[in-house]
């Protein structure tokens, strides 16, 4: 028995002392199979287990699901200016807090996919209503500092007359800014309405998700 290089093998030989080379299909197949080095969950680094664990429990460590959030909180606060105020545009903006919940979870299932538990979906549910409180209370904040001059004030009424709102939406506005007991439960209210609506969104969201595909865009 002979190699291709020109060494004498013995009958039962596998590879050839000189060159190297397998004598054998299964030896050949072997060799050219490439090497995939087995992963062994016991050599993750502390780091890594951490980010893992971020990555499934959404806390406030977690920045992927704060920098959804934070998305969402947004967008649902531009629905906001856009429903207008008051009647049936609450009710709507009510409905899009709901959908925001539940639009950051699938969100975070296309970006990470990982399923969130009902838990978790709750969670990132509020942390989106949580920030779009923020955001409506700065706005407010603002709006609040205007209408300490009297110019603005008398501006807005005529606006209000202009485009057919009631004057006496703007009078229980400034009546309740004037009242630190009406300003303070206005504002609790709109917290947990802020609130409640997407983690009821976010947690309905996530059981629903939970075992099903989400397409990746």
């Amino acid at each position: 028995m002979r190699c291709t290089c020109g060494a004498e093998l013995p009958l039962d030989a596998r590879f050839c002392h000189r060159c190297g080379k397998p004598q054998r299909d299964e030896d050949v197949l072997r060799e050219s199979a490439p090497m995939v080095p087995a992963i062994d969950v016991m050599t993750l680094t502390p780091g890594m287990a951490a980010e893992a664990a971020a990555l499934v429990n959404v806390s406030f460590s977690n920045k992927v699901a704060l920098k959804i959030a934070l998305l969402v909180a947004m967008m649902t606060i531009l629905m906001r200016f856009l429903f207008g105020m008051g009647g049936p545009a609450d009710l709507l903006f009510l409905v899009a807090l709901a959908v925001g919940g539940a639009y950051s979870v699938y969100l975070y299932k296309r970006r990470t996919g990982i399923e969130l538990s009902t838990l978790n979906g709750a969670r990132l549910g509020w942390f989106t209503g949580f920030f779009g409180f923020l955001i409506f209370a700065v706005f407010f904040a603002l709006f609040a500092l205007a209408l300490s001059d009297p110019q603005i004030v008398t501006e807005l009424k005529n606006q209000f007359k202009t485009s057919g709102v009631p004057e006496e939406s703007l009078s229980q506005l400034l009546e309740v800014m004037r009242s630190p007991a009406k300003l303070t439960a206005t504002m609790a209210l709109t917290f947990i309405m802020f609130t409640l609506a997407p983690t009821c969104g976010g947690a309905l969201t996530a059981r629903f998700l939970r075992n099903r595909p989400t397409a990746n865009g």
